[in-house]
């Protein structure tokens, strides 16, 4: 198949379930789930640079590097805190990059740690984002850890815009 050829995904089928059952169970689901969802805040933060640095194995020497996939970040309370706090995901995982100890300041700024140090405002719906695991943390004298073997991480920086959901 070539690369560029586009493939449809099968659709789901929930055999236990007769079709119209499912429908009004469906619908149901949002009527109920909607208003909960509109009420809640949360960010679509989507990537438009990143820059870092990569390990050459061939020349065993670090250099610059340019990344280029848009990294999409989910911004919202966590459903597992009881106190609501922020948490920063990246779409597609389910455990947090960044936990955000406090919310968002009056200026809108909201500072995340976690594996990714993630900052973003509210009000100019901007985000900077930066891994910083890697280069230091490799090559450590009597670490056989093959997670921090030199170049077994890339620290990156990324900038980028969000979006209200």
């Amino acid at each position: 198949m070539p690369e560029d050829a586009e493939t449809k995904r099968p659709p789901h089928t929930f055999g236990w379930l007769p079709r119209s059952a499912l429908n009004r169970t469906l619908l149901l689901a949002l009527f109920v789930l909607v208003p909960s969802i509109v009420n809640a805040e949360a960010y679509l933060c989507v990537a438009d640079m990143s820059t870092g640095f990569v390990f050459d194995k061939q020349n065993k020497t670090w250099k610059k590097a340019y990344f280029t996939d848009s990294t999409k970040y989910m911004v919202a309370r966590s459903s597992a805190d009881a106190e609501g706090k922020w948490e920063v995901k990246e779409i597609g995982q389910s455990v947090a990059a960044a936990s955000c100890e406090n919310g968002f300041t009056s200026l809108g700024a909201l500072n995340c740690e976690g594996f990714l140090e993630f900052r973003m405002n509210k009000n100019s719906l901007r985000f900077l984002s930066a891994y910083l695991i890697g280069y230091w943390t490799d090559a450590i004298p009597g670490n056989s850890s093959d997670a921090f073997r030199e170049g077994g991480n890339s620290p990156f920086v990324e900038i980028g815009k969000c979006s209200p959901l």
